[in-house]
């Protein structure tokens, strides 16, 4: 995967409404209902537009609809969206386009609509194929009906996603072990498995504090579970190109690699985050985080903006650490000293490569899959 951090750029479009609130989400979300479509696809045209008069951006190279539930989105909306920035700054050749859906039948009998109207990758949330966990979870579809939505992107589109939890409640070793296998079985092109997170303000967090949410495994089932996870996927054909995701070779996730390897992107929406470039500096962005003030917002500066903090070299050194060594490959050396020369705990360094949680081979950095396991620790104590 080349790094090129000024060849391109993406947007990410953020759709903040949802059928069901899951417990264990953290993302900015709110119930579906009221909805003014019409109303929500001008005020995105808005921000783009402006955003074309106030940017130094190149080509963009993807789209990504995320949430929320952007498959509750119209799927006009998404033609109209692409189709603008097309206009405002011409695609690279062979442009991703993403969009997450939930597996519910409502949902998936859309998924041609927005074919029709441009998406050419989708990612299915399909988290869990228990039944019993997707209720624990919040989720509104059965497995059968995940199954079923996937046969109906899989005869869509030639890139499909699956989202995956491990990690749930009362979950074993040997259950997470087949659960997998029954999703390798598919063959999507890619699959994103995280671990289940508690996040405080949520639900489960709640839970949590309360000594309510029983049955999590511990932390020495959850890396035996994580280890387990790398070598299967690795064994069935997929790069672990990312700390959570894998992928056949050729299909990583575009969109989210611009992320990692620190490249430019708008974030549209409500509570979209970005990082734009404005002449030769670069820019980290908010939006207003309710979804009626942020309409309000983009009336009064045509974006949304809630905040703008321009990124010192030391800031883009400590994020391209921070994100970059989330991947398989790592970050460049080169790349990094350029923005910020001796900003590395060269002892810190030193030791973990000894320890090889580490290793550095022609010039870039990497995390080793042993270093995955603690690659929060790693990190923190990289930087002074």
């Amino acid at each position: 995967m080349p790094e090129d951090p000024e060849s391109s750029f993406g947007i990410y479009v953020h759709w903040p409404f949802c059928q069901a609130l899951c417990p264990y989400c953290d993302f900015n979300k709110y119930l579906h209902q009221n909805i003014d479509h019409a109303m929500w696809c001008e005020s995105y045209l808005t921000a783009l537009q402006t955003y074309s008069k106030n940017t130094s951006l190149t080509r963009c190279q993807s789209v990504y609809f995320g949430g929320g539930t952007p498959s509750l989105m119209n799927p006009s909306t998404c033609g109209r969206i692409l189709a603008l920035i097309d206009q405002l700054w011409g695609f690279n050749s062979n442009p991703e386009f993403t969009l997450e859906a939930n597996p519910t039948s409502v949902e998936a009998n859309k998924l041609a609509q927005f074919k029709d109207n441009g998406i050419n990758r989708i990612s299915l949330g399909i988290q869990s194929l228990k039944n019993t966990d997707l209720q624990r979870l919040g989720r509104r579809h059965s497995v059968a009906e995940a199954i079923k939505a996937y046969q109906i992107a899989r005869n869509l589109f030639s890139n499909v996603s699956l989202d995956l939890i491990f990690g749930r409640q009362n979950q074993t070793l040997l259950a997470w072990q087949r659960e997998l296998q029954e999703a390798l079985n598919l063959m999507p092109e890619h699959l994103s498995i995280y671990q289940l997170t508690i996040e405080s303000g949520t639900v489960f967090g709640k839970l949590k504090a309360l000594n309510k949410l029983t049955g999590l495994p511990c932390e020495e089932t959850l890396a035996t579970m994580y280890e387990l996870t790398m070598a299967t996927c690795q064994n069935a054909g997929y790069n672990h190109y990312e700390v959570s995701n894998f992928a056949y070779p050729g299909y990583e996730g575009r969109h989210n690699l611009m992320y990692w390897q620190s490249k430019p992107f708008l974030g549209i929406g409500p509570g979209a985050h970005g990082r734009i470039k404005i002449d030769q500096h670069y820019y980290r962005t908010e939006t207003i985080l309710a979804p009626e003030a942020w309409l309000t917002g983009v009336k009064t500066n045509g974006t949304g903006e809630s905040f703008r903090h321009r990124l010192e070299a030391w800031e883009q050194a400590e994020e391209y650490l921070m994100m970059g060594l989330r991947l398989n490959d790592g970050i460049s050396l080169a790349r990094f000293n350029t923005l910020a020369p001796h900003h590395l705990n060269k002892s810190i360094l030193e030791m973990y490569v000894g320890e090889r949680l580490l290793s550095i081979d022609e010039q870039r950095l990497k995390a080793t899959q042993k270093g995955r396991l603690v690659l929060n620790r790693i990190i923190a104590d990289l930087l002074p």
